[in-house]
């Protein structure tokens, strides 16, 4: 499990076996629709990227892909 920080907004990101998890942390009451949304939508796109790459499935190619996309990634 990693955390992936794009201010402001912070998810907690996980593999389950082939399946990628995105919660969203440390949310505003004013603001949890839209940070589930974007957290649902992050977590389709990661799904897909796996998908797409099945062959070299990996912890590493998810934090790689997070990072890509302009999330600051944090073990932890």
């Amino acid at each position: 499990m990693f955390r992936a920080v794009k201010t402001p907004l912070q998810v907690e990101v996980s593999l389950r076996g082939e399946k990628v998890l995105v919660k969203p942390v440390g949310i505003v009451e004013t603001e949890k629709l839209l940070c589930r949304t974007l957290a649902r939508c992050e977590e389709f796109l990661a799904q897909v990227f796996l998908q797409e790459h099945a062959s070299v499935f990996s912890y590493d190619r998810l934090k790689s892909f997070f990072k890509q996309r302009g999330w600051k990634v944090v073990e932890g």
